[in-house]
């Protein structure tokens, strides 16, 4: 909602330049009255998913009664791993949308940058300049994405994870360390055997799932566990090929030999 949230302000983009003195934490938070540092040291070492809670309950827009959008880098990030990303929150409030190439967890940790917090508030509207331009090119762009299979079936319904079991097949899927491309039971932690087991538990788990307001594709999902308590959202190609097939764990519901937890699960935590 990072990017809703800027756009409904009028930004474009932002720059953050220099670095916090060691030991200092900030938050950049942007709101109606443009953007400003505040001291965040209460953040060190908090989870991603807790961290946003509190941020969200510190800059709630009373105005619109809405929760503000948070960029936050984890414990990893902090620790300087080369691949900590940054986590964005969804259109329920869940931190777990990652921009997770690139290390740009990695960036944030060394200035001292906790999160960034956009409030959701209005600024002026910007409109087209050409209306009937702009309304007709939407159109276009949405016919194309109801005409494709892809878009309008097959990842509404599965998912990203639909895409895993293709990568299999022509050899590229990583696995068991990327020493080799093809996983025997691919099509055990692939899109259609994800839906299945999210439909099959039920509860507050979902197939399909539109991440921000307005996306008609869809691909999202919000897993829960076998008593249907959510766990997270979403589980992804890049979720399910590296905490699945590349560790060599090859179902969604695998259990140790203490039965305790899934492998699989306690790797995305």
């Amino acid at each position: 909602m990072a990017g809703p949230a800027l756009g409904r302000l009028g930004w474009r983009a932002v720059i953050i330049e220099g670095q916090a003195p060691a030991g200092q934490g900030f938050v950049l938070v942007i709101d109606a009255g443009g953007g400003r540092l505040e001291p965040a040291d209460d953040l060190a070492g908090l989870p991603i998913t807790a961290a946003a809670r509190r941020l969200q309950d510190r800059y709630f827009a009373a105005r619109s009664g809405r929760q503000p959008a948070v960029i936050r880098a984890g414990v990893a990030g902090e620790r300087l791993m080369a691949a900590a990303g940054v986590a964005v929150t969804d259109a329920d409030g869940l931190p777990t949308r990652y921009a997770g190439r690139g290390g740009l967890g990695a960036t944030m940790g060394p200035k001292g940058l906790k999160a960034v917090v956009i409030r959701w508030e209005t600024a002026p509207a910007r409109r087209p300049q050409d209306p009937e331009a702009w309304g007709e090119a939407v159109r276009r762009y949405h016919g194309a994405l109801r005409a494709s299979e892809d878009t309008a079936d097959m990842f509404p319904k599965c998912g990203t994870a639909i895409t895993l079991e293709a990568v299999d097949s022509l050899g590229g899927l990583p696995t068991r360390g990327f020493r080799v491309g093809r996983f025997e039971a691919a099509a055990a932690i692939g899109g259609r055997s994800l839906r299945k087991t999210i439909l099959a538990r039920g509860g507050e788990g979902t197939a399909t799932h539109a991440c921000m307001p307005g996306c008609l594709v869809r691909c999202s999902n919000r897993f829960a566990g076998e008593r249907g308590k959510l766990i997270t959202g979403p589980l992804e190609y890049e979720t399910n090929a590296l905490c699945g097939s590349n560790l060599g764990l090859g179902s969604l519901a695998a259990r140790g030999a203490n039965r305790r937890r899934t492998p699989f699960l306690d790797n995305l935590r």
